[in-house]
């Protein structure tokens, strides 16, 4: 029964008519909520509801006889058969062996509802075995079970099954079920297991390493190599540190006092932390001196005593150096150059997800909560800035200061932060007298106002939608020269790059705007979600992300509305997610979270799903939490069976594609009857999978009506009012792919050209079609013919979408020698809104208008357009000469695709010295990018083009811009093998910098995911088969994949391709 119930797929291959025509959930709790009138209407959704709140019905049942003192129902529970009995108890000898994946089916009663099931899990081994993996249903054979294990110890499991076999038969007394006294039979295995079976029992850090194997998350989200590391033991647990650190930023060392009060929960003689890079000089537990000892490789310390440590709390103290590093990680060195040319260098931290043990000694993971009180030594003249409040400032000698901070709230190790340095800041505070500053660097404080006042709204923002105040007194905000990542969310302390917090009024464009709000929004959103309440494990942070990058719009829309910026995430979050778990190589939810999220808002409604999210985080405070606890109170909030549909979704690798097509009801004329099908969607290759999925779906017709529903099965089929068309996942909400039938297809394609398809509808209709070309389900060449009915769209988004899904067919273009041509099709599309918008700003023009006009000139410019080219060179030459400045939003378009890639030596040399110029950072990235594409117009492109790659890899270049510089490059064929080549001869270099780094997996992407031959394909698996990369893994292997689709693309469609770009003349 529990593998029926848990199943993926529940009842597969039958097809079931029924009428649909309900409204959206509004949110609102209510009995009349789980009415069939409430509910989406239909056999599936109506089993699928009915068999988890029966699971649920049972389980009260069963307490409430297991504690009834007779009278009314019987108290007994059902009998189970010898046999079920018997296999029970051999799974669980199993377990005792090590096999516990498969203990929760068969320990406990398989009417449990999901959650109580998901309580009693155990951690999984492994953090890529995703929480509540133990809910597949059962298999046919024991997995991970070595056929040479079974032999030797099959015989020994006969006595211990049929023990306990005996044991399990027995009445029960008090009424109470069977399985509430498995404590007699499971006892009594232990002792035989010890008995006859002397290897199943192990040393104490062999068991932890069983019970918690897992793979040290890299910053990426995967994990470093396959060898299992161990968690650290539980025998004690970090309570407060009181940390003291001095930097030195003449000779990047730093000197570090910490006193760390620890509970010990069992006796001890040890205590193991996490430590990596740190020489640690004496250590003593109260008054105990500790012998050191340091693993590397598993980058902890084991601090060994005399005797045992009492039980309680107890102080550890410890005298400590090390490094501040080049490598952007850890507690690191940063440096630059303010308006003088004066050189200034900073210290500062990222420690997500596993590096604050480069900078102190600690408990470095997430579970292991515990205050901070930190104290940072420094310079008089600089900058200090940590987590919370400065409480005081005492001089000390030598010109230095002891800063000491007010102590934080309970919180992961990865959330800490400081850093010191030369900073201007402007300051404010919101609506809720939260103290809120943004620090620059020196001479840049104007740069941070729009932050501020995007921080001064967002704050107020959530702490409204979740009901839930911000629980520290202050927020800092902090541009960081040298950062890997976009940004970093430590509470009270956020980090960011400089181009995702600063705005400059007269040269920022309304793009990076745009991203500088959607930035601060996440980050502000983890300071509940993340902070607040914390995942327990790394296999968790798709949620924690997942969330904050669907709620981050959320809040944008909020706060500025003219920036249509759902629209946006349909584009930006949805289609790459899309994109990527199209591919085998992908990783079930990680990539789709926040479209996962965003759909589930929908399906629950805004009302019940804030109400779930307000308990989950009351509940969870200062705590850390599970997916499951997530779905738990979104249940709780809407009534509806939240984890019982989302597990497929977070568990399972992919998303479906629903095939639809219509026809006249039976019997009605006034309706169109729908069939739809779901699958699996791959790109490559046929769809080998049974995975089923439970999917919210929306259906819109022409009329406007809108209707919903649950598809739980392979397929099932309804009736909607018959109209001149019909659209499934209206507003691009759901997270599928829809194959329409030819007649439908050609139905929405009329209501395309009529107008008659909202903005966010003729982006998914576009949207989908390219990727069901690329997995060969229509022909690409019909999707180019499509094309031309989006000569008339007036929207950024959809533009911006479609030009980049052509420019996917333009790598198949150039591997075929049809880039002339190809340009000639893109100047024929683009140029009627070219014409409507043209290179000057209106005064009518918004937001999205500015958006468009960049990104239209810019195709033009890359594709020949005479009269965009001349324009260009103009602007740029008065912009080089001073005379006069080009707006910001068109910039990088005249930069990097309008000059310079149809310019020459004179065009090349000016930009270097634009580069070489400007202090600011957006800048600087522009001009680089523009440099590669103006080297295939000089008469030596080669020399020109490793000029500009060794420029890369210099120190004129932040290492955190390298890899984005060098991805710029690969705008043809041609750049990107060379770019390719130059990074395989510098790789020892690049392992150097980024090790362990997402940006040597984003290196691998941006490099090597549009070669378009078997023989670029073996070049680059023999390259990595070679120098392995373990961070970069799952990348390469995306690679290789993408490598052999456009083989497959090419071998399929390239003769059709050919043949319709045959009609424009180069």
């Amino acid at each position: 029964a529990a593998a029926h119930l848990f199943s993926h797929a529940p009842s597969r291959g039958r097809t079931r008519r029924r009428n649909v025509g309900i409204a959206r959930h509004d949110g609102r709790r209510s009995d009349a909520r789980r009415n069939d009138s409430n509910r989406p209407a239909g056999d599936s959704f109506a089993r699928l509801l009915a068999a988890a709140e029966s699971a649920k019905k049972s389980a009260a049942a069963d307490n409430t006889n297991s504690t009834s003192g007779g009278g009314g129902a019987s108290s007994t529970s059902p009998p189970a058969s010898p046999f079920s009995l018997a296999v029970c108890w051999l799974l669980a000898a199993l377990a005792l062996l090590g096999y516990t994946d498969l203990v929760p089916l068969v320990l406990f009663d398989s009417r449990e509802a999901p959650s109580r099931l998901a309580d009693r899990r155990r951690r999984p081994h492994r953090p890529d075995a995703l929480p509540g993996a133990v809910l597949r249903p059962l298999p046919h054979h024991l997995p991970g079970v070595p056929s040479s294990q079974w032999e030797v110890r099959h015989p020994a499991l006969i006595p211990i099954a049929a023990a306990s076999f005996v044991l399990g038969s027995l009445p029960t007394p008090c009424g109470l079920p069977w399985y509430h006294l498995l404590t007699l039979p499971i006892l009594f295995t232990l002792l035989v297991a010890c008995a006859i079976l002397p290897d199943a029992s192990s040393s104490d850090d062999e068991a932890e390493k069983e019970d918690d194997g897992a793979e040290l998350p890299e910053p990426d989200g995967g994990w470093k190599g396959s060898k299992p590391f161990e968690r650290l033991p539980t025998h004690s647990k970090p309570v407060n540190y009181n940390l003291t650190l001095t930097p030195n930023l003449n000779d990047f060392t730093f000197k570090g006092e910490q006193v760390i009060t620890v509970q010990v929960i069992e006796p001890t003689k040890t205590l193991v932390l996490n430590s990596a890079e740190i020489e640690i000089q004496s250590a003593k537990f109260n008054d105990a001196s500790a012998e050191i000892s340091f693993n590397t490789e598993e980058e902890t310390v084991k601090f060994s005593f005399p005797s045992e440590l009492p039980v309680g709390e107890g102080k550890l103290s410890m005298s400590f150096t090390g490094i501040l590093n080049d490598r952007m990680k850890g507690f690191y060195r940063s440096k630059y150059t303010d308006s003088d040319g004066n050189e200034i260098r900073c210290a500062v931290t990222q420690f997500e997800p596993t590096d604050a043990r480069r900078s102190l000694p600690c408990w470095d993971e997430p579970e292991l909560k515990a205050t901070f009180d930190v104290t940072l030594v420094v310079d008089k003249n600089l900058t200090a800035v940590s987590n919370m409040l400065e409480v005081s400032r005492t001089e000390v000698a030598d010109g230095l200061v002891a800063v000491k901070f007010d102590r934080t709230p309970i919180m992961s190790t990865y959330l800490l932060a400081y850093v010191v340095g030369k900073f201007d800041y402007v300051e404010g505070r919101d609506a809720d007298f939260i103290k809120m500053r943004v620090f620059t660097p020196i001479g840049k404080k104007d740069q941070g106002l729009f932050a501020l006042e995007v921080a001064k709204k967002t704050l107020p923002f959530y702490r409204k939608f979740f009901n839930v105040a911000y629980p520290l007194p202050k927020l800092d905000l902090i541009a960081i020269p040298d950062f890997a990542a976009g940004a970093m969310e430590n509470w009270g302390l956020v980090t960011y790059r400089e181009t995702a917090l600063l705005v400059d009024a007269d040269n920022s464009s309304a793009a990076t705007k745009e991203w500088v709000a959607l930035v601060v929004g996440h980050e502000l959103a983890h300071q509940w979600f993340g902070n607040l309440v914390t995942m327990k494990w790394w296999t968790d942070l798709w949620l924690n992300e997942g969330f904050a990058s669907w709620i981050e719009y959320l809040c944008v829309d909020h706060c500025y509305p003219e920036f249509d910026i759902w629209t946006r995430f349909v584009q930006s979050d949805l289609s790459r997610a899309l994109e990527l778990d199209a591919l085998e190589n992908s990783h079930p939810i990680q990539v789709e979270g926040a479209s996962v999220i965003r759909m589930l808002h929908e399906w629950l409604g805004q009302d019940a799903f804030r109400e779930g999210l307000t308990r989950y985080l009351k509940q969870n405070k200062f705590a850390n939490a599970s997916t499951e606890n997530l779905w738990e109170a979104l249940a709780d909030a809407s009534g509806q069976p939240v984890q019982f549909v989302m597990e497929g979704w977070t568990k399972q690798m992919g998303y479906p594609v629903i095939s639809v097509a219509s026809k006249p009801a039976e019997g009605d004329d006034s309706k169109l009857e729908l069939t739809i099908t779901q699958e699996k969607f791959q790109l490559g290759g046929a769809n080998k999978s049974d995975l089923l999925w439970r999917v919210p779906i929306q259906v819109l017709t022409a009329t406007g009506h809108k209707h919903q529903l649950m598809l739980a099965e392979k397929s099932d089929s309804f009736t909607v009012p018959k109209a001149a068309w019909v659209k499934l996942n209206p507003g691009c909400i759901g997270v599928y792919r829809v194959d329409y039938s030819a007649s439908m297809l050609q139905d929405l394609i009329a209501a395309l050209k009529h107008g008659q398809l909202s903005q966010r509808d003729r982006f998914n209709l576009e949207n989908d079609l390219f990727a069901l070309a690329a997995a060969g389900r229509v022909p690409i060449v019909q999707v180019l013919q499509l094309a031309d009915a989006y000569k008339a769209e007036q929207f950024y988004t959809v533009w911006s979408d479609l030009l980049s899904n052509l420019g996917s067919v333009q790598v198949l273009a150039d591997h075929l020698g049809l880039l002339d041509k190809w340009r000639a099709f893109l100047r024929q599309l683009c140029e009627p809104a070219y014409q409507r918008l043209g290179w000057d700003a209106r005064p009518a023009d918004g937001h999205d208008a500015t958006l468009l006009r960049s990104v239209l000139i810019g195709c033009l410019g890359r594709a020949g357009h005479e009269s965009v080219l001349a324009e260009a060179k103009a602007k740029f030459a008065k912009h080089c000469s001073g005379e006069c400045p080009i707006t910001p939003d068109l910039r990088a378009c005249v930069y990097s695709t309008c000059v310079l890639a149809n310019g020459g030596v004179e065009e090349f040399e000016a930009v270097l010295k634009l580069l070489e110029k400007t202090d600011m950072q957006e800048e600087k990235v522009g001009a680089l990018k523009s440099a590669f594409f103006a080297v295939s117009a000089v008469p030596e492109p080669r020399a020109a083009r490793q000029r500009v790659l060794e420029l890369a890899v210099s120190d004129k270049v932040r290492l955190q811009d390298t890899v984005f510089v060098i991805g710029g490059a690969c705008h043809s064929l041609e750049a990107r093998r060379a770019a390719w080549q130059f990074v395989k001869s510098r790789w020892s270099w690049f392992v150097e910098k980024f090790a362990g780094q997402f940006l040597l997996s984003r290196l691998v992407q941006l490099l090597c995911n549009d070669f378009c031959t078997a023989e670029d394909a073996d070049d680059v698996d023999a390259f990595f088969k070679a120098n392995p990369a373990p961070s970069a893994e799952r990348n390469i292997k995306q690679a290789l994949e993408n490598t052999r689709l456009n083989v497959a693309i090419l071998a399929r469609d390239g003769d059709s391709v050919k043949e319709f770009l045959a009609q424009f003349a180069a």
